[in-house]
């Protein structure tokens, strides 16, 4: 098999690779669409075997190192929940010579997609009522599946190197910071001790969780910057992602729902229970997140990013405000 393709190998051994996978002989292998990616290249494989089409993504991470950490993700999360009918992590198989991963491709929506409600005419109070029951419902087996995968996984360790590393490839956003500001960040992220550590999704946003009524996927595993730390870290980006969705939602800008936001994050929170970690290293997580953003938006500079990173640079004040209260 080709080491570093840039078409996905369709040769025998390929072949051979997803029969094995789809546990059936392959007839044919076609590419229905291809993406690159900051470390990868990725296929969308149309796939035909005697008795059914498959939809398969192949997916070839350039880096070596991280190929390697992805892979020990996807053999935890399959360790976690062999088994189980009603989480669907959907990589079927790896082939570490090649660098190259599979996974069927699962066409469910996205939980980001349902953070969007249409405000279309004529407006039908049922009709919002089944799209908040059905986001609340998606929202708390998010949570029960995280907290079932940090359980999985937990341990204690030394939380602020994590961060302090993290930061160390961040220095584009704390420049943005003011000199107080910069000061007041890295003094919290120094007086965080031991705490519980687990292994992280790294990416865990309602776009990376796929939802229907019969089965959650969560997908894209293993390009964090870590592999352990706190649990607060999936915790914080998947609640203020939802909050952002809903907050800054494209397919109906200008829409702020206050109420219909804090019941979907209320019910993120209510599956995924109590943290195992404290609330300092959860503020910790919600300045970072809040950085981080505010960065991003800041780079790109249009009127409308512009207002989002003027929020999270409030929301990262005030963080650091209660931080330090607590503290105090």
């Amino acid at each position: 098999m080709m080491a570093a393709a840039v078409e996905p190998p369709v040769e025998e051994d390929f072949r051979a690779l997803l029969a094995s996978v789809l546990k059936q002989p392959v007839r044919s292998v076609n590419v229905a669409k291809r993406a690159s990616r900051a470390y990868s290249n990725i296929w969308m494989l149309d796939v035909e075997t005697a008795t059914d089409r498959f939809g398969v993504v192949a997916k070839y991470c350039r880096d070596g190192v991280l190929f390697k950490k992805q892979i020990r993700f996807i053999q935890a999360a399959r360790a976690a929940y062999a088994g189980r009918d009603d989480v669907c992590i959907p990589y079927l198989g790896s082939c570490e010579q090649s660098q190259l991963l599979l996974m069927q491709r699962v066409r469910d929506p996205t939980v980001q997609s349902l953070c969007h409600f249409s405000f279309s005419r004529p407006f039908r109070t049922c009709t919002f009522q089944h799209w908040q029951r059905t986001l609340q419902q998606a929202c708390v087996q998010t949570g029960r599946w995280l907290r079932e995968w940090h359980e999985s996984t937990a341990e204690v360790g030394p939380l602020a190197p994590a961060f302090e590393t993290y930061l160390s490839n961040r220095e584009d956003c704390l420049s943005l910071l003011e000199h107080d500001d910069r000061r007041r960040l890295l003094a919290l992220i120094q007086s965080l001790g031991s705490e519980t550590l687990c292994v992280t999704h790294g990416d865990f946003t309602p776009q990376n969780v796929l939802w229907s009524p019969e089965r959650l996927t969560v997908i894209d595993f293993g390009v964090g910057e870590w592999e352990r730390m706190t649990p607060w870290w999936d915790y914080i980006w998947m609640e203020r992602s939802i909050v952002s969705a809903m907050r800054f939602a494209v397919k109906s800008p200008g829409w702020w729902m206050p109420s219909a936001s804090r019941t979907a994050t209320q019910a993120f929170s209510d599956g995924y229970g109590k943290s195992a970690g404290s609330a300092r290293a959860r503020l910790a997580c919600l300045a970072v997140h809040h950085l981080v953003l505010h960065g991003s938006d800041t780079r790109r500079n249009a009127r409308s990013y512009r207002k989002r990173a003027q929020w999270h640079k409030r929301e990262l004040q005030r963080t650091l405000a209660l931080a330090e209260e607590a503290a105090d």
